[in-house]
Order: structure tokens, then sequence, then C-alpha cells
């Protein structure tokens, strides 16, 4: 059945329930008290019947002498708790039992049909009846407390009532418990599916989930079970595709090498002749492209191992300015050579959590990256400072900025291998460029 059937009866339920669960409820009430429930000490009188038989009884005694008139009114008294009495109109009293308290010393009859009034009112069933009899006259009182009138069913409904409230609780207490029950079931079924999207699974991918209805939350269901499906479609295919690039740069890397390293061989051996300046000149460009094709291959196989997880890393306590000091001591001719001005300040030891191998190979990139786009600048300033609040290390120089098209100008691996390297060493970084230089300050990241 569709969840959307299903809430279109609890509506009906909730309009019909109250008329309905009322004549119920009544029904069975009085079908229970009267005609399942036995109640054999239960004393009562129905007032139309109890009327009858006393009118009855009195009109037998009319005309019979006062003796026998009592005595009749006696033994007519069978009703519980009764109180019968016979008082005349000049305030006699020829009859007052069990309780003789009309015997007053003056009275009238108007001052006994008062207090009837009041008995009335109060807790006394109350039968007047006038008896002539051959010596007196007056009026029969049969008074009998009200607790003892009524029907079968009204004598017992009081007694209890709480049956029918308890039947009426019941009933509304099972639909709450059946609506509770209908959204409870609901929001355990998308709790299921909630928890199953939020939690860290291994594969990264969340699994599927058991539908145990076909209603539109078992649709629902499905829907999602598709889309693990499709996911783990897709991580497959990812996975296959990301070691067909693997392969594709491991064997081109090799491929690659065995020409540039027979191509490096003939120019060595021709650099070793005579030669004029235009080709000494043409044979510095092979040498040039040589090692930037060199240099490509190592950062296209160092970007693959780093997006596959695979480059090893040793996080230690490093010297970050015996580090530096390092690198530049294997730069300095080289940048000596292409005519830079270099501007080293090594005032403050930095101490980071970091790689050395990983820190030195960011370095590289980096001074690689002046050298091969910033060369118009002829500038390399390298800093290591330290204050209360942090710890940079900024390298500067003064060339046409990051977004200058140079001749070495590709899809920017080299800083690519530096940003992903940064990250997974924790460390935070700023660029700063522009057409009077770039700047990149790199520093820890915040523990916040």
């Amino acid at each position: 059945m569709k969840l959307s059937t299903k809430y279109l009866i609890i509506i009906v339920m909730s309009m019909f329930i109250l008329p309905v669960s009322f004549i119920g409820v009544n029904f069975l009430y009085y079908f229970t008290l009267t005609k399942i429930i036995v109640h054999p000490q239960q004393t009562y009188y129905d007032p139309k019947e109890l009327k009858s038989e006393w009118i009855n009884v009195v009109d037998r005694l009319q005309g019979l002498p006062e003796a026998e008139i009592i005595s009749g009114l006696r033994l007519a008294m069978q009703y519980k708790d009764s109180q019968v009495s016979w008082l005349g109109e000049n305030g006699q009293v020829f009859m007052s039992e069990p309780d003789p308290r009309w015997k007053q010393t003056s009275w009238s009859i108007f001052d006994a049909f008062e207090l009837v009034d009041q008995e009335k009112e109060n807790e006394l069933f109350t039968i007047v009846r006038f008896l002539k009899g051959q010596q007196a006259e007056g009026y029969v009182l049969l008074e009998v407390p009200k607790h003892l009138i009524g029907s079968q069913w009204e004598s017992v409904r009081d007694k209890y009532y709480y049956l029918w409230f308890g039947a009426m609780g019941i009933i509304w207490m099972f639909f709450v418990f059946v609506s509770w029950f209908f959204f409870n079931q609901l929001r355990k079924r998308l709790v299921v599916m909630q928890k199953n999207m939020e939690t860290e699974w291994e594969s990264g991918i969340p699994e599927t989930v058991v539908v145990e209805k076909e209603d539109e939350i078992g649709q629902l269901e499905h829907s999602f079970n598709r889309m693990v499906e499709q996911l783990n479609i897709s991580r497959d295919k990812e996975q296959h595709e990301m070691e067909l690039r693997k392969n594709l740069v491991a064997n081109l890397s090799h491929d690659l090498r065995t020409p540039l390293t027979i191509i490096q061989g003939h120019a060595f051996r021709i650099d070793r002749t005579r030669l004029s300046e235009e080709d000494a000149k043409s044979l510095e460009i092979i040498y040039d492209k040589v090692d930037f094709l060199s240099d490509l291959i190592d950062n296209l196989s160092s970007l693959t191992l780093l997006n596959a997880g695979k480059l090893p890393v040793n996080i230690q306590s490093t010297d970050v300015r015996r580090i530096i000091r390092t690198s530049m001591s294997a730069w300095y001719p080289i940048f000596e050579q292409k005519g830079f001005i270099v501007e080293v300040e090594l005032m403050h030891s930095i101490v980071w959590d970091v790689d050395e191998v990983w820190l030195k190979r960011i370095l590289d990139n980096l001074f690689q990256n002046i050298i091969r786009h910033a060369a118009s600048g002829k500038y390399v300033y390298v800093q290591c400072s330290k204050t209360v609040e942090s710890e940079v290390l900024i390298i500067r120089d003064k060339g046409p900025g990051l977004q200058a098209v140079s001749q070495y100008k590709g899809i920017g691996i080299g800083l690519s291998i530096v940003n992903i390297m940064l990250q997974q060493l924790n460390l935070d970084y700023k660029w700063d460029t522009s057409d009077k230089g770039t700047s990149i300050t790199i520093f820890k990241k915040s523990s916040t």
C-alpha cells in the first residue's frame, strides 16, 4: 500500500474517530453492563414501577379500619431504607415508620408537603397518595433514597463509569499509537538512509540499503541503491583510467628518456668539435631544451605519484634554514651563470615538521620556475624570518609575473607539484604576482 493511501486513511480516521468511538463505546458500555455483568447485590427500583406498585398498595387499603391500614402499610414496607408515613390533614400522625420524625407538637399538612418538596430536592424520592379509612383519612408518604431509584442501566452506570472513560481512552490511545507508529516507521527508514550517507566508508561510497517495502520510500531506496551502483561503477572506471594514465606516463617517461639521452650524447660529441658562433648558440638551445624535457618528465612522474598517494613521505622535525642553505649552494652557480642578483636573508632559524626531500623538491621547482619564466628580471630573493605570531619563508623575483607568456609556458606541472606538496606537508602559501615580479610566502597552517 502506498504511503499516500495510508496517510489518507489516518486523516479519515482522525475525522471520524470521535463520533464513531462515542457511539461504539456507548453501545458496548450499555450492552456490557446490562447483559453481561451480573449485579446480584445491586438494589434498584424503577421509578414508574415503584409508583405504580405503591399506588396499588394504598388503593387496596382504602375504606379499611385504621389498624388494618397500618398493618397493610407495614407489610408493604419492602423497599430498602424506605420511610412510610400516614399523616392526617389536621396534623395527626397515624403512622411514621421506621423513623417517627413526623411526631411534632404542632404542624400542618402544608408543613409536611413543604418538607416533602425539600426532600425531593435532596436525596429522597417521595410518592404521596391520599388514603381514606373508616375512622381516619390523610396522606400516605413513601420516601426512598434516590440512589436506589432508577433502571438497571441507571443504577449501574454511575458505579462503572470508569469503564466508559477507560474504553474511550483505549480507543484514542490506539489511534495515537497507530499514527505514531506510522510516522516513526517513516522516520526510521529515512534515518537509515541518512546515516548510510553520512558514514565515512573506507571506499568513500555508501553501501546499499535493504528495500523492505515497495512504497514511495521504497522507490527512493531503489534510487539510492542505483546511485550507489553508479558511483561504484564510476569509481572502478576512474581507478582503471588512473591505472592506464600511470602506465602511460611510466611508459612515456621511459620511452622519452632513451632518445633524450641519445640526443644529449650526440650534442656533447658535437660540442667537442670546432663550431661557429651560430652553431654554438644552436647547440646551447639543444642542451636547454633537453634539460627542460628531462625536468618535465620528472615532474610528470612525480605528479602522477602524488595524485595516487604513492610518493613516499617522511615527516620529521627539520631545520628549514639548513635546507635553504643546501639548496642555494646548489643553485647559486646557475643563478650566477645566468647573471642573477641573489639576495639571501637567513637571520632566523625555523623548525617545521616536514619531509626534507619534499621541501628540497619544492625549492628546486620554485628556483627552476624563476630561471625559466623570470629570467628577464635577473633577480632572486630568499628570506627566512620569524616573529612572535608567525614563521615564514619568502621567495621573490622581478620577472613579468605568472600571467606573462614565456617560451617555457605550459600547463604548470611544476607549480602544481609545489601546491600539492605544500598541502600534504600541512603548509599554507600565498602568491603575490604582478608585472613587476612574483612572490610566494610559505607558512604553517593555523591550528584553528
